[in-house]
């Protein structure tokens, strides 16, 4: 008997475990471009930033591209930083201000920093 409540809580759980639901599913960045997301972060409005790097939307050689969208993925702005060299963003958090940090890396050995 006690085997069969252990089972069923067990059914319970992994049902309430199952029902994740996907918010939405979207592509950002040139199409053929190279992109690709490594951070993302939930800012204190709800939205959502997304930090990577990409090929596209003007970049030179790779760019960090910040993407700040609604709850349902729409592009509200968008931003590239970088120069010449390679970069990629690597990590973002939100902030209290509703203001947000990243890091992230550059192949720009002009100085010997590779962090930006």
């Amino acid at each position: 008997m006690r085997k069969f409540i252990y089972t069923l809580i067990f059914i319970q759980l992994s049902f309430f475990t199952l029902q994740a639901q996907t918010l939405f599913t979207k592509t950002y960045g040139a199409f053929g471009e190279f992109n690709m997301s490594r951070s993302v972060a939930q800012s204190l409005d709800g939205n959502y930033l997304f930090l990577g790097s990409t090929g596209g939307w003007g970049a030179v050689n790779g760019d960090i591209a910040l993407v700040k969208t609604d709850t349902l993925g729409n592009i509200i702005w968008t931003k590239l930083y970088g120069n010449d060299a390679s970069e990629d963003g690597i990590s973002i958090r939100a902030l209290n201000d509703n203001g947000s940090i990243f890091i992230g890396t550059t192949n720009d050995n002009s100085d010997g920093d590779t962090i930006l």
